[in-house]
């Protein structure tokens, strides 16, 4: 089968899910994953042979493609803040957003003489919030807690890929507490925010692959990782430290309500105009 062969296929098998710019960029990505071939080189080269193995490779990518698989899961890996993270159906695929986040406590702390000093992220998924704190501030103390043991083995697998430390536990905010006389400088988390009421507006790949564990809350109470993680704050985040939210967009003002005493608060918004994050510093 030639490249071409093959692109004919995936536009046949995809077109019913995927727009045209989707399945090309689709395409590019597998293409250079399984053959390690860029577009340079497919331009180059021009329309040349897929051998047998890779040939069946790619065809199994486009069934699970095909089936609703996020390619994220395919490949098993993604690129988030620099970094290279392994991926599987134990943790949420890290997004564009959540990416925002780390840039903006990165900005947030650029000019700032005084750096975090001992962080901590809870529900770390795959690890991608603390490692980017890790890599943002290589001094610091950096801990996460997730109650998954599928997240945390993965969390820590790319914490040994990317040469960085955290020191990760398998911990559930709504149980467990830190002990009094621990103090932190920088406090982080995106946890489950999404109400059963809301699952209509999600992707299918979404809800087919990705955990609900990392997704879903209560209808009743869709705060109640926010709640905990502030009452945690409140008790062992320092005079002046921070506290950052990733937040769900449609619950943001009853969110920011939750540092209204003993912290100043304020919503920021994505690059797609939508309130998706808090910064709070303890006052």
């Amino acid at each position: 089968m030639k490249i071409s062969d093959f692109k004919k296929l995936a536009n046949s098998e995809l077109k019913l899910k995927f727009s045209s710019n989707e399945i090309n960029q689709l395409l590019a990505i597998l293409i250079e994953e399984r053959l390690s071939l860029s577009r340079l080189d497919l331009i180059k080269m021009g329309d040349i042979t897929i051998d047998p193995d890779g040939e069946l490779r790619l065809k199994t990518d486009l069934s699970l493609l095909a089936q609703n698989k996020p390619l994220q899961y395919i490949i098993g890996k993604v690129n988030f803040f620099g970094l290279k993270l392994l991926v599987d159906e134990n943790v949420l695929i890290p997004r564009d957003e959540t990416e925002e986040l780390m840039a903006l406590i990165a900005d947030d702390y650029h000019l700032q003489d005084d750096k975090p000093a001992r962080i901590i992220d809870f529900g770390t998924g795959s690890g991608c919030m603390a490692l980017s704190m890790a890599k943002i501030f290589p001094e610091a103390r950096v801990e996460a807690w997730d109650i998954s043991e599928g997240a945390l083995d993965l969390a820590q697998k790319n914490a040994k890929l990317n040469h960085l430390e955290v020191y990760f536990q398998q911990k559930s905010i709504l149980d467990d507490q830190l002990k009094e006389n621990q103090q932190y400088d920088l406090i982080i988390s995106n946890p489950p925010y999404i109400p059963p009421s809301q699952k209509m507006e999600m992707e299918e790949r979404v809800l087919q692959h990705e955990p609900d564990l990392a997704l879903f809350v209560e209808e009743e109470n869709p705060l109640i990782f926010y709640s905990a993680v502030v009452k945690m704050a409140q008790a062992n985040l320092k005079i002046g430290g921070s506290l950052y939210f990733e937040i769900n967009q449609y619950l943001a003002n009853q969110t920011l309500a939750l540092v209204a005493e003993g912290f100043k608060g304020e919503l920021l918004k994505d690059l797609n105009g939508n309130y998706r994050f808090i910064r709070a510093i303890k006052a």
